[in-house]
């Protein structure tokens, strides 16, 4: 009833302390005090970038032949292309197979940790998802492949996109397939610029 009637408040003698300390450090602060600043200068340094990788891949079979493309890019957008002219007959959905399986062991053997796989191929993603089943036997050495690959990442996740999300990868395995390169023959990495303006100088108009 005192404790109420004079709106007393109980606290340990710890807190007493404390707050006698800090109240003493405010009133007889050092000379030479320097206050502690709470604002990093260089925080943008600190920021963890995101160590996901993504994997493009996708396979095209047409009259000229069979091609496989697979592009890794890394959060900052660098892309590093692989395409592979497969000279023995498959099925198109092979081919998709094939195109998965180029990309993970690129990721495999750049120790990647973390992996988003990108793919056209509704019937290959779904059954990497285990959402469809595998019937065709030469299919199930295919998946069993890209499942023992798939555990040298930390982390691996598939996802499905529309053709026209996925057209630089269909290009580049579409290019591959129609291009007759000898066996011995390797093609260096090319470099893709943007251009804005014409090579031939503007006129200047005559007064």
């Amino acid at each position: 009833m005192l404790q109420s009637e004079f709106d007393i408040e109980y606290v340990t003698e710890k807190s007493v302390k404390g707050q006698a300390i800090s109240d003493n450090l405010a009133k007889h602060a050092l000379p030479d005090y320097i206050p502690i600043k709470t604002d990093l200068p260089h925080e943008d340094l600190f920021v963890i970038e995101d160590p996901t990788w993504e994997l493009y891949f996708d396979g095209v079979r047409n009259e000229y032949g069979t091609g496989v493309g697979v592009i890794l890019c890394t959060s900052e957008k660098k892309m590093f292309p692989t395409a592979i002219r497969l000279n023995f007959s498959c099925t198109s959905n092979a081919a998709e197979y094939e195109a998965l399986i180029a990309g993970l062991e690129n990721a495999c053997e750049l120790q990647i940790e973390q992996l988003r796989v990108t793919g056209d191929s509704l019937l290959v993603i779904n059954q990497i998802n285990e959402e469809w089943k595998v019937k065709v036997k030469k299919l199930q050495l295919y998946w069993d492949s890209v499942v023992k690959l798939s555990k040298c990442l930390k982390k691996a996740t598939f996802q499905h996109v529309t053709w026209e999300n996925n057209r630089f990868t269909n290009t580049w395995a579409t290019l591959t397939s129609m291009v007759d390169i000898h066996p011995q023959m390797s093609v260096q990495p090319f470099y893709i610029r943007h251009k804005s303006d014409s090579s031939p100088p503007k006129m200047e108009l005559e007064e």
